[in-house]
C-alpha cells in the first residue's frame, strides 16, 4: 500500500522512455496527489486551486499521452498538458458542458499518438449525458462539446464507464449504472468527427 483513505481515481504515467513511473491518486473531497515514490519528494498535492469536487474525486490521465490530465471539479473540467510538473495553480479551467448540469463522472480518450485532427475526449455525467470534445489538448472551453447521449438512455442514470475502441475511434461502448434500464450502448460516432 502506498496511500490510504477513501479511494477514488488513479493514474500511472511512464516517464523517461518507460524507465520511471509516476503515480496519480485521489482521496475524498477532491484532494489529488502526484508521486514518483521518491522519499525525498513524497506526495505533491496538485488538485486545481479554487475547484470543488464530489466526495469521490474523478480525474483521468490519458493512457497514451501521459502529459494530458483532466480533473472533474463537479461540473467544471480542468486540464493540464504538463501532468509531470503541474501544481495546483497551473491548471486550465475549461468550463462546463453545454445544455446540462451533470457532474462529470467518467472519461475516455482515443488511443495512440495525439493528433489534433482525430483525437477526442468523451465525458460522461451523473445524469446520463455523454459529450464528445474534439482536440481536447488545444481547446479553451468544453462549451462547444457535442452531445452524443444515446436517445434511449435513461436520464438520472450515471454514466459509469466509457471505452473507445483501441484501433477504430468511431466505435464507443457506454455503460450506465442504475436498475431496470438499458445499461450498455454501442455508439457509432463517425459522423460526429
Amino acid at each position: 500500500s502506498i496511500a490510504g483513505a477513501d479511494g477514488t481515481a488513479v493514474g500511472i504515467a511512464r516517464r523517461n522512455s518507460d524507465v520511471d513511473v509516476q503515480l496519480y491518486l485521489g482521496i475524498q473531497n477532491g484532494a489529488m496527489y502526484r508521486t514518483d515514490l521518491d522519499p525525498n519528494i513524497g506526495y505533491v498535492q496538485i488538485n486545481p486551486e479554487g475547484s470543488s469536487s464530489q466526495f469521490v474525486t474523478y480525474f483521468y490521465l490519458d493512457p497514451n499521452n501521459n502529459d494530458l490530465l483532466y480533473y472533474a471539479g463537479n461540473q467544471i473540467l480542468y486540464r493540464t498538458d504538463d501532468a509531470e510538473n503541474v501544481t495546483s495553480s497551473d491548471w486550465s479551467n475549461l468550463g462546463s458542458l453545454p445544455e446540462v448540469l451533470d457532474n462529470l463522472k467518467t472519461f475516455a480518450t482515443t488511443r495512440g499518438t495525439y493528433d489534433p485532427s482525430t483525437s477526442y475526449l468523451l465525458i460522461g455525467g451523473d445524469d446520463g449525458s455523454i459529450f464528445k470534445v474534439n482536440d481536447p489538448k488545444n481547446i479553451a472551453s468544453i462549451s462547444t462539446a457535442t452531445n452524443i447521449t444515446p436517445p434511449s438512455a435513461s436520464a438520472g442514470s450515471i454514466v459509469s464507464g466509457l471505452a473507445i475502441h483501441p484501433t477504430n475511434p468511431d466505435i464507443v461502448l457506454a455503460v450506465y449504472a442504475n436498475y431496470g434500464i438499458e445499461n450498455i450502448f454501442l455508439l457509432l460516432i463517425f459522423s460526429e468527427r
